[in-house]
């Protein structure tokens, strides 16, 4: 059963489906919401590693920056 990608609000098997949502629908059912331009097949979307690695180095980089400004509070206090 293929999965498919609603692109205009609809019926299938008989069920409101909106844009924007993926369902399973059999082969016969798939063929007819595409070709009267409702629906496309569905292609999961695969983000690369390589994209996920910057947002986890940025995260690392604000805490020692946090930390740093900890200290410098923390020495400002015993210096008083």
């Amino acid at each position: 059963m293929p999965k498919i990608e609603i692109l205009r609000n609809t019926a299938a098997n008989a069920i409101p489906v909106h844009v924007g949502d993926v369902i399973e629908v059999t082969e016969a059912t798939a063929r007819q919401l595409i070709r009267s331009g409702k629906a496309k097949a569905y292609e999961a979307k695969v983000i690369p590693q390589e994209e996920a690695k910057p947002k986890v180095a940025k995260a690392k980089a604000s805490k020692k920056k946090s930390s740093a400004k900890a200290k410098s509070k923390n020495t400002q206090k015993k210096d008083k």
